[in-house]
């Protein structure tokens, strides 16, 4: 049976936010999923409103692609998808991998406004928040590349109003912190030891509560982790899903 890992972008997203990471598990035998959530990159579907509905869609595509159980990995807005997944439908998750997570995961109202009014202004302060200091001085994993540029370019590519969508998902998004005790799915918290999006201590604070987890922190690192940290989060990645593999 192939052992098959799906990637689910974050707000704001797409696929191409797991370049690196996939490619490197689809050249070492794998079968990747890296779909574009509706409304989302390739996706021509309207934006999905809520987690829930998000983590239903996933679902769906395991249907469709005749994938009985796989690794779920989720960035931001997809680790609260891997976490309903895990909670809803835990059978058919051999793992979860929470990347930059929070929970809850609440959009300041200001934020959130300036996502609905003025897209771009928000993607800027976005795109500034999500690196580190020296991240957004050029020190990443990928030398010569200016990481912050591409992913400026990733979120202008989503359509209109998928950004206002994506946060209000987030922000409504209510599972209480307690709720995680009852998922019993192998599960790694990777945070980023400068994350200003979604806070280190939160994801400690997931990690201690979930059953079967265990928490990666990469210093020196916000929240864009794929892009700022790439061979670290693809070796916590390689590590963590070997291991429950075996």
């Amino acid at each position: 049976m192939d052992t098959t890992i799906v990637f689910i972008h974050g707000a704001q997203h797409d696929h191409a936010c797991w370049m690196a990471q996939s490619r490197w598990f689809t050249q070492h035998g794998y079968r990747v999923l890296a779909p574009d959530l509706p409304g989302h990159g390739k996706n021509a579907d309207d934006a999905l409103s809520s987690i829930e509905a998000m983590g239903a869609w996933v679902t769906g595509l395991l249907d469709r692609e005749g994938v009985p159980q796989a690794h779920i990995v989720g960035h931001s807005m997809g680790s609260l998808v891997a976490l309903e997944l895990a909670d809803r439908t835990p059978q058919r998750v051999r793992s979860a991998t929470l990347i930059g997570p929070a929970l809850p995961m609440p959009v300041s109202p200001a934020l959130l406004e300036m996502a609905c009014k003025d897209e771009g202004k928000a993607m800027e302060m976005i795109n500034f928040w999500s690196f580190s200091v020296a991240g957004r001085l050029g020190r990443n994993g990928l030398p010569s590349l200016w990481m912050p540029s591409i992913n400026k370019r990733i979120m202008e590519c989503q359509r209109a109003g998928v950004l206002y969508s994506d946060f209000s998902a987030c922000n409504a998004y209510n599972r209480p912190m307690e709720s995680l005790a009852d998922i019993n799915v192998p599960m790694l918290i990777i945070a980023g030891g400068q994350d200003k999006m979604t806070s280190p201590k939160v994801a400690h604070a997931i990690a201690e509560t979930l059953p079967q987890a265990r928490i990666v922190v990469l210093p020196e690192c916000g929240h864009a982790m794929m892009t700022e940290r790439p061979d670290e989060v693809l070796g916590a990645l390689e590590s963590f899903i070997g291991e429950v593999k075996g």
